[in-house]
């Protein structure tokens, strides 16, 4: 027998009401709400996000919950959902034989019946008209094509029998081990209803969740004043590049530019229209000096060609 906790040792539970108030204080400053129509919102969106939480936890558990079962219980339960489906043999005989034909379970159930079927055949040698109905439920037929009855049925039950047991040796045995091994490892293949329904619970709640996010946050931007955003200051003047002027690489291409210069200017741009020509104070003899002198004019844009240094030696001539 076990000593019973002291209350101050014992762990602390959360009711659902405490992690509500928690989640509302701690989430509170994030979306702020400003009125009580905003305070509803965010009341949505955190008891929306509670039930997610609380959908996720309940899959865990479901899902150990499965595996547990799985190792004491995967015979019982899996012949429990076959049997489940027997109710419908008659209104759909032909798509629920094949359901019953896909599991180990299933094909167990339809062997009983048909050896009782065959049971019956050597204690009195004829089957009833029930007998035979469900006789052709087994074999999948539809209710339209049983116009005859049936011919041979101890033929017709040993067939069968044998088919499905060949059916649980080939296929069923090891594909029933396989589903098993997932369903252990909490990987179920083929979720039970609870789990889809609590996936649909789950799936509701985000659903909630982004509807009541979607409001407030459409609230918060039409009682918040529009910003008025400040013109763009005008362009900047378009300014050109300066030019820049053309320097020659040696003394002769120095001598055919400025040639090229003589050549396309009438008269010298930076000549004073004041001075005579005819005046020899006014010009005087240039003084002999070892480089070059240059005439200054406007430079063009970019270096001389091929065919400009040729059209130069030609006038050079």
């Amino acid at each position: 027998m076990y000593a019973e906790i002291p209350p101050r040792f014992a762990p602390k539970v959360e009711t659902p009401s405490d992690l509500l108030a928690n989640r509302l204080d701690s989430w509170r400053p994030g979306y702020n709400p400003a009125n009580p129509e905003e305070d509803w919102l965010f009341q949505q969106v955190v008891v929306s996000s509670l039930r997610v939480d609380r959908c996720q936890l309940q899959e865990q558990s479901l899902r150990a919950l499965t595996a547990k079962r799985a190792e004491h219980c995967w015979t019982d339960d899996r012949r429990l959902a076959a049997e489940e489906l027997f109710p419908r043999l008659s209104r759909k005989p032909s798509q629920t034989a094949r359901a019953l034909r896909r599991t180990l379970q299933g094909a167990d159930a339809l062997l009983d019946r048909w050896r009782a079927l065959g049971a019956i055949l050597e204690s009195q040698g004829e089957w009833t008209e029930a007998h035979s109905s469900l006789a052709q439920d087994l074999l999948g037929t539809p209710p339209e094509f049983r116009h005859h009855p049936l011919n041979a049925p101890a033929d017709i039950a040993a067939r069968e029998i044998a088919s499905l047991e060949l059916l649980k040796s080939s296929s069923l045995s090891s594909l029933d081990h396989l589903e098993r091994s997932a369903t252990l490892q909490a990987h179920e293949l083929h979720p039970s209803p609870s789990l889809r329904a609590l996936h649909r619970e789950e799936a509701a709640a985000l659903r909630n969740l982004k509807w009541a996010q979607n409001l407030l946050k459409k609230a918060q931007r039409a009682a918040t004043p529009e910003r008025v955003e400040p013109p763009a200051p005008a362009p900047a003047p378009y300014a050109p590049h300066p030019r820049t002027p053309y320097l020659p690489v040696d003394d002769f291409d120095a001598k055919l530019y400025q040639q090229f210069l003589l050549a396309t200017t009438d008269e010298d741009p930076d000549a004073d229209p004041d001075d005579d020509p005819d005046d020899d104070d006014a010009n005087p003899e240039p003084l002999p000096s070892s480089s070059p002198t240059f005439r200054p004019a406007p430079a063009p844009a970019l270096p001389l060609n091929r065919r400009a240094r040729r059209r130069l030696a030609s006038l050079a001539r």
